[in-house]
């Protein structure tokens, strides 16, 4: 009888690990009974003393939650972006692992000029709410599998989001083109070390580029889709 016993639980812890690990890179998922369930992150307990250590992707919380990032280089530009049902000028902040010096946003969504060191994002909401961080001088230790969506020459894509952030490679040097279905959407486009290159809000955008690696950050203000067609024209 105990061997029966000690081999049902060896079955049914294995269950439980297996389904853990399928969410493991999801920010949040819906349980049997159809309810929203926050996965935090499993390194911390998103606290003051023991935050959330996290990486590039979008995550979702609910209340007071403390998290920790990783820079690996100096100079380093943060996006935040996937932000909603809460107020980031109020209820965010960005600061050093000291807590001794807080990180100001600039209006193109980005925590700039940090040194190779540890920072804390506190963010506040009494409803479920998202947040996303980005950028290429995080650790990769702790990153989310939605971090961003590559984009290809000639793609047509449709966005439900209210803001969603792409990437896409010149191979030359040329000109990117993004054309929507007549509805006008802000445009930011950083480069590989995440600096502002270009911000726009019209229902077409181009912009020359020389060769590498670029993030674009599309927004929306209307709660309709979005289709639009991206394009590169390399000289």
């Amino acid at each position: 009888m105990r061997k029966n016993y000690l081999l049902f639980a060896l079955v049914s812890l294995l269950l439980i690990s297996c389904g853990d690990s399928s969410r493991k890179n999801v920010p949040y998922y819906q349980s049997d009974d159809n309810k929203v369930v926050s996965n935090y992150p499993a390194s911390g307990e998103g606290t003051f003393q023991s935050p959330y250590e996290i990486g590039n992707g979008i995550y979702k919380f609910k209340g007071e939650k403390y998290y920790s990032i990783s820079v690996t280089r100096d100079s380093c530009n943060v996006l935040v972006y996937g932000v909603s049902d809460f107020d980031t000028l109020n209820d965010l902040e960005f600061i050093d692992d000291s807590h001794s010096n807080q990180i100001i946003q600039t209006y193109n969504y980005l925590f700039e000029e940090l040194d190779q060191d540890g920072y804390d994002i506190i963010v506040n909401s009494s409803s479920y709410a998202t947040f996303g961080i980005f950028s290429t001088c995080i650790s990769d230790t702790y990153a989310q599998d939605d971090a961003y969506i590559e984009l290809t020459d000639g793609q047509r894509v449709t966005m439900n989001k209210n803001d969603e952030l792409y990437k896409f490679r010149m191979t030359r040097v040329g000109t990117y083109t993004l054309n929507t279905t007549g509805t006008d959407v802000q445009v930011r486009i950083y480069d590989s070390q995440m600096n502002s290159i270009y911000s726009e809000f019209d229902n077409k955008h181009d912009k020359a580029l020389q060769a590498g690696d670029y993030f674009m950050l599309l927004s929306k203000s209307t709660k309709d889709e979005v289709n639009f067609v991206f394009d590169i024209d390399s000289l």
